[in-house]
Parts: C-alpha cells; sequence; structure tokens
C-alpha cells in the first residue's frame, strides 16, 4: 500500500470512527499495515489528524479551482 492509499484508509476512519475513538495502534491493525508504517507518516495521532485534515482540505480547494477555471463560482 503507498502512501497516498494509506493516508485514503486512514482519512476514512478518521470519518467514520473520529479522533478520540481511534489508537495508532488500532489505526494500523484496521489497515492491515505496521505500527512503524503508521508513525513514518507522522509522529502521534494528533501529527497523523493534521496531516488529514491538510490533505482533505487540499483537495477540497482543488476541486473549487477546477470548478472556477471551468466558468463556475465558490
Amino acid at each position: 500500500m503507498d502512501d497516498s492509499e494509506l493516508l485514503d484508509g486512514i482519512e476514512a476512519l478518521f470519518l467514520a470512527h473520529g479522533f478520540r475513538a481511534l489508537t495508532m495502534a488500532q489505526i494500523a491493525q484496521k489497515l492491515s499495515c505496521s505500527y512503524r508504517r503508521i508513525y513514518q507518516l507522522a509522529d502521534n495521532k494528533s501529527a497523523l489528524f493534521s496531516l488529514i485534515v491538510s490533505r482533505f482540505l487540499a483537495k477540497i480547494l482543488h476541486e473549487a479551482e477546477a470548478g472556477v477555471a471551468k466558468g463556475g463560482s465558490i
């Protein structure tokens, strides 16, 4: 699983279960990857959540910019 797929999975878990309900170990277990692999992305759960939120907002911004470029509005 590459970083993008892993981050997609983590995003889905946070959306489904919420920040407080998950531990780093549970995230690794649910995504069938090692605990170490999760820690390669971020030093702790808060940093991982920040990464996911930043990535999510970047996707929204990209979609909004693409819509405006096609003559739409925000």
